[in-house]
C-alpha cells in the first residue's frame, strides 16, 4: 500500500528538510556572521562549521522521518486532521531548531564564553557584543568583545572569581602593549623603552590585542584549557575583551 493510500501526510512529510535547514543551518551561521564571524580569513571555518552542521542535520531529519512513521503507524486509524498531523510531525523540528537558533544568538554565546573563562555574567549595560569560535577535536579558541559603562565593567571584574588569582598588568601611554614591529630584531631603538612587545595572533578584525592607553590585562587559564588566555580591559574605550585557547 502506497503512502498516498494510507493517506501519510506527505504534504507535511516535505516540509522536514527546508523547515530544519532554515533553523538549524541558515539562521545560526547567519546570526554568528553577523555576530563576528570574519568571512575574509576565515570562510574555511564557515565551510568547515556548515559541513558539520550538514551532517547533523541529515541525523536529525532521518530520527525525526523515523519518530514520524512510527507515529502515523500507530495513529492512522485514529487521527483524521491534517492540523493534528502538522502538530505531531513538525514539533520536534520546531525544538531542534529552535534550540540551535538559541544557543547561536551573540548573548547566549557570550555568556557560553565567560561561563566557561570563569568569569562573571555579562553586564546589564554590555552593548556591542561580538563574539567567535571554532574547534577542531584538538584545538579551537574563543573570542568575546562587549562594550559596557565604566562602573559595570569594574563590577563585572569585581565579581569574576578567576580574576582574583590571575595576574594583572597595567599599561598606560607611557607603558604600552604593542606588536613585535617588523624592525625590532635589527633595530636597537626599542630595546630600551618601557612598552611590552608581543607576537600578533589570529584573531578577528575586531579583537583588538593592543593597548595604548589606560588598560589592564589579566591572564587566565580557566579549568579544562591547556593554554593561557586573557581578560583585557580598554579604560578609555571601555571594551572588555575574552580570548580563550583550547590546545
Amino acid at each position: 500500500m502506497s503512502n498516498r493510500d494510507s493517506g501519510f501526510p506527505n504534504a507535511i512529510l516535505i516540509v522536514n528538510v527546508p523547515l530544519l535547514s532554515l533553523l538549524y543551518l541558515v539562521g545560526p551561521i547567519t546570526m554568528k556572521v553577523i555576530a563576528g564571524m570574519d568571512l575574509g580569513d576565515g570562510w574555511f571555518l564557515v565551510t568547515f562549521e556548515l559541513a558539520y552542521r550538514l551532517c547533523v542535520m541529515f541525523f536529525w531529519v532521518c530520527v525525526v522521518y523515523g519518530y514520524q512513521v512510527l507515529l502515523h503507524i500507530l495513529l492512522a486509524v485514529r487521527i483524521k486532521s491534517r492540523i493534528t498531523w502538522a502538530v505531531l510531525f513538525l514539533w520536534p523540528i520546531l525544538l531542534i531548531g529552535g534550540v540551535s537558533l538559541h544557543r547561536s544568538l551573540p548573548l547566549q554565546r557570550a555568556q557560553t564564553v565567560l561561563s566557561n573563562a570563569g568569569l562573571a555574567s555579562l553586564p546589564e549595560s554590555a552593548t556591542e557584543i561580538k563574539v567567535f569560535t571554532w574547534s577542531t577535536p584538538f584545538s579551537g579558541e574563543e573570542f568575546l568583545r562587549f562594550r559596557a559603562s565604566r562602573e559595570d565593567i569594574e563590577s563585572f571584574l569585581a565579581e569574576s572569581a578567576i580574576l582574583k588569582v590571575s595576574q594583572c598588568q597595567r599599561y598606560s601611554k607611557d607603558r604600552m602593549r604593542l606588536i613585535y614591529p617588523d624592525d625590532y630584531a635589527a633595530s636597537g631603538k626599542y630595546q630600551d623603552d618601557r612598552h611590552e612587545y608581543f607576537f600578533d595572533k589570529c584573531a578577528p578584525p575586531w579583537y583588538i590585542q593592543e593597548i595604548k592607553g589606560p588598560g589592564r590585562r589579566y591572564r587566565i587559564l580557566p579549568k579544562r584549557y591547556n593554554h593561557a588566555g586573557e581578560v583585557i580591559f580598554n579604560e578609555e574605550e571601555n571594551l572588555v575583551f575574552v580570548n580563550l585557547v583550547v590546545g
